[in-house]
């Protein structure tokens, strides 16, 4: 599970956890809430004119874990581009990869895991279609969900990763290839908008 965890608060971030693009305060104070539906845990992020990303390190087979469940819960309007998004980070099976040591890779941030691949997980607008895949500055945009038609409702989604991996990187070594890191990524916006997570998990 990859959370939220019930205690996880900005008295109370585990190490495994990183946030780029702001501090703590700032997030906990302008971009994020912790809400309890239930006995889940649920992340409420909330879009500024400063951009984010907050994620969670891992180091999981691809093929071992193949599957990235979550439900959400998004507030948009037609026509409107939706800017929290989920991101998950990859790292081995692009030929060109080198080992740990001796390539400097691509980074979000200074305490981003080092990753060669990665797939934002989208929701489109009224014009784009579920299960396209779009590329943006050479990085791939995989749309779960579109339009306002499911908006301001709870929605759980489950994908296959490695078949989604595949589809945009034919040629790479899924053997090899890890997931090194889940989380969610917000564009800077001149207004706020909010996405609600829940039940973020990778399994087999």
């Amino acid at each position: 599970m990859f959370g939220p965890s019930h205690g996880f608060s900005k008295e109370n971030i585990p190490n495994d956890w990183v946030i780029e693009g702001s501090n703590y305060k700032e997030l906990f104070s302008r971009n994020l809430i912790i809400n309890d539906i239930g006995d889940t845990p649920i992340l409420r992020l909330i879009s500024s004119k400063e951009s984010f990303v907050l994620l969670r390190r891992t180091k999981a087979n691809l093929l071992a874990s193949p599957f990235l469940g979550w439900s959400w819960n998004v507030t948009t309007s037609l026509g409107q581009t939706v800017p929290i998004s989920i991101i998950i980070g990859f790292y081995g099976g692009d030929p060109k990869s080198r080992s740990w040591g001796r390539q400097p890779l691509v980074y979000l941030g200074t305490r981003v895991p080092p990753h060669d691949r990665t797939i934002t997980i989208v929701w489109g607008t009224s014009s784009d279609a579920k299960g396209v895949i779009k590329m943006k500055h050479k990085n791939p945009y995989y749309i779960a969900r579109a339009g306002s038609n499911d908006s301001k409702t709870w929605l759980n989604e489950n994908i296959d990763l490695s078949r989604l991996y595949r589809r945009i990187w034919p040629k790479d070594n899924l053997v090899r290839t890890r997931i090194m890191f889940v989380g969610f990524t917000s564009a800077s916006t001149s207004s706020p908008m909010t996405a609600e997570f829940g039940d973020v998990v990778l399994y087999r």
